[in-house]
Protein backbone atom coordinates (compact mmCIF):
# COMPACT_ATOMS: atom_id res chain seq x y z
CA UNK A 1 0.00 0.00 0.00
CA UNK A 2 2.86 2.33 0.90
CA UNK A 3 4.32 2.22 -2.71
CA UNK A 4 0.90 3.46 -4.55
CA UNK A 5 -0.88 5.85 -1.82
CA UNK A 6 1.27 8.93 -2.30
CA UNK A 7 0.53 12.19 0.41
CA UNK A 8 0.19 15.22 -1.31
CA UNK A 9 2.08 17.70 0.28
CA UNK A 10 0.20 21.11 -0.65
CA UNK A 11 -3.16 19.61 1.51
CA UNK A 12 -2.43 18.44 4.91
CA UNK A 13 -3.93 14.34 5.72
CA UNK A 14 -4.75 14.12 1.65
CA UNK A 15 -3.68 11.13 0.24
CA UNK A 16 -4.08 9.61 -3.26
CA UNK A 17 -3.93 6.79 -5.67
CA UNK A 18 -3.53 7.55 -8.73
CA UNK A 19 -5.30 5.85 -11.75
CA UNK A 20 -2.36 4.76 -13.78
CA UNK A 21 -2.75 2.85 -17.50
CA UNK A 22 -6.19 1.41 -18.25
CA UNK A 23 -6.42 -2.71 -17.15
CA UNK A 24 -6.89 -4.98 -19.95
CA UNK A 25 -10.00 -5.86 -17.91
CA UNK A 26 -11.11 -2.73 -15.61
CA UNK A 27 -14.29 -5.30 -14.07
CA UNK A 28 -11.98 -8.17 -13.16
CA UNK A 29 -9.64 -6.10 -11.33
CA UNK A 30 -12.43 -4.06 -9.49
CA UNK A 31 -13.99 -7.64 -8.95
CA UNK A 32 -10.93 -9.12 -7.42
CA UNK A 33 -10.18 -10.21 -3.66
CA UNK A 34 -6.86 -7.92 -4.18
CA UNK A 35 -9.08 -4.95 -4.86
CA UNK A 36 -11.74 -5.69 -1.68
CA UNK A 37 -8.40 -6.10 0.23
CA UNK A 38 -7.48 -2.83 -0.61
CA UNK A 39 -11.10 -0.95 -0.34
CA UNK A 40 -11.04 -2.56 3.33
CA UNK A 41 -7.65 -1.19 4.24
CA UNK A 42 -8.57 2.48 2.99
CA UNK A 43 -11.85 2.17 4.91
CA UNK A 44 -9.91 1.45 8.03
CA UNK A 45 -7.20 3.66 7.64
CA UNK A 46 -9.02 6.67 6.35
CA UNK A 47 -11.30 9.11 7.72
CA UNK A 48 -13.26 9.59 4.29
CA UNK A 49 -12.79 7.53 1.06
CA UNK A 50 -13.40 8.53 -2.48
CA UNK A 51 -13.38 6.53 -5.37
CA UNK A 52 -13.58 8.37 -9.15
CA UNK A 53 -15.16 6.63 -11.25
CA UNK A 54 -16.29 6.66 -15.23
CA UNK A 55 -20.09 7.71 -15.86
CA UNK A 56 -22.71 4.75 -14.26
CA UNK A 57 -24.31 4.30 -17.76
CA UNK A 58 -22.79 1.46 -20.22
CA UNK A 59 -19.99 0.65 -17.36
CA UNK A 60 -19.86 -1.77 -14.27
CA UNK A 61 -17.57 -0.08 -12.53
CA UNK A 62 -19.97 1.62 -10.09
CA UNK A 63 -21.81 -1.69 -9.36
CA UNK A 64 -18.79 -3.46 -8.47
CA UNK A 65 -17.45 -0.43 -5.75
CA UNK A 66 -20.53 0.30 -4.85
CA UNK A 67 -21.57 -2.71 -2.22
CA UNK A 68 -18.00 -1.44 -0.71
CA UNK A 69 -19.40 2.07 0.00
CA UNK A 70 -21.65 4.68 1.78
CA UNK A 71 -22.63 5.76 -1.45
CA UNK A 72 -22.25 7.57 -4.90
CA UNK A 73 -22.36 11.09 -5.39
CA UNK A 74 -24.06 11.46 -9.02
CA UNK A 75 -21.78 14.35 -10.69
CA UNK A 76 -23.69 16.20 -13.52
CA UNK A 77 -22.81 18.24 -15.91
CA UNK A 78 -25.10 21.69 -16.91
CA UNK A 79 -26.77 21.91 -20.68
CA UNK A 80 -24.10 17.97 -21.14
CA UNK A 81 -26.28 15.67 -19.62
CA UNK A 82 -29.11 14.27 -21.26
CA UNK A 83 -32.33 14.59 -19.47
CA UNK A 84 -33.11 10.37 -20.90
CA UNK A 85 -28.81 9.11 -19.67
CA UNK A 86 -30.50 10.98 -15.94
CA UNK A 87 -33.38 8.86 -15.74
CA UNK A 88 -31.47 5.86 -16.76
CA UNK A 89 -29.57 5.95 -13.89
CA UNK A 90 -32.57 6.86 -11.84
CA UNK A 91 -33.97 3.62 -12.53
CA UNK A 92 -30.56 1.70 -11.92
CA UNK A 93 -30.34 3.37 -9.12
CA UNK A 94 -34.04 2.01 -7.92
CA UNK A 95 -32.98 -1.52 -8.79
CA UNK A 96 -29.26 -1.62 -7.44
CA UNK A 97 -28.91 -1.18 -3.93
CA UNK A 98 -26.49 2.18 -4.15
CA UNK A 99 -27.38 4.67 -1.46
CA UNK A 100 -27.32 7.92 -3.82
CA UNK A 101 -25.78 10.58 -0.79
CA UNK A 102 -26.14 13.86 -3.43
CA UNK A 103 -25.77 15.36 -6.60
CA UNK A 104 -23.10 17.72 -7.79
CA UNK A 105 -24.41 19.75 -11.07
CA UNK A 106 -21.52 21.26 -12.33
CA UNK A 107 -20.69 23.80 -15.71
CA UNK A 108 -19.60 27.17 -16.46
CA UNK A 109 -21.42 29.53 -13.44
CA UNK A 110 -21.98 32.56 -15.53
CA UNK A 111 -24.52 30.90 -17.57
CA UNK A 112 -26.89 30.35 -14.34
CA UNK A 113 -29.91 32.49 -13.66
CA UNK A 114 -28.77 35.06 -11.23
CA UNK A 115 -25.59 34.25 -11.47
CA UNK A 116 -24.00 36.91 -13.96
CA UNK A 117 -25.37 39.71 -11.55
CA UNK A 118 -23.04 39.01 -8.96
CA UNK A 119 -19.87 37.70 -11.72
CA UNK A 120 -19.56 40.84 -13.17
CA UNK A 121 -20.06 43.01 -9.99
CA UNK A 122 -17.31 41.59 -8.88
CA UNK A 123 -15.00 41.15 -11.58
CA UNK A 124 -15.58 45.25 -11.76
CA UNK A 125 -14.92 45.81 -8.35
CA UNK A 126 -11.43 44.07 -8.94
CA UNK A 127 -10.41 45.31 -12.28
CA UNK A 128 -11.09 48.59 -10.50
CA UNK A 129 -8.91 47.61 -7.02
CA UNK A 130 -6.29 46.56 -9.51
CA UNK A 131 -4.25 49.53 -9.07
CA UNK A 132 -4.49 49.22 -5.52
CA UNK A 133 -2.13 47.00 -3.16
CA UNK A 134 -4.65 44.67 -1.98
CA UNK A 135 -7.28 43.28 -4.01
CA UNK A 136 -10.59 41.46 -2.13
CA UNK A 137 -11.57 37.83 -3.43
CA UNK A 138 -13.77 35.14 -2.67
Amino acid sequence: MEQVIQKMPQFKDLFVITAGPIPPDPARLLSSDKMKQMMEYFHQNFDLVIYDVPPMLGLVDVRLLAPYTDGLMLVVRVGQTDKSALNQVEENLKIAPINLLGLVINGDKTRLPGYNYYYSNHREAVHSDENKSTISTL
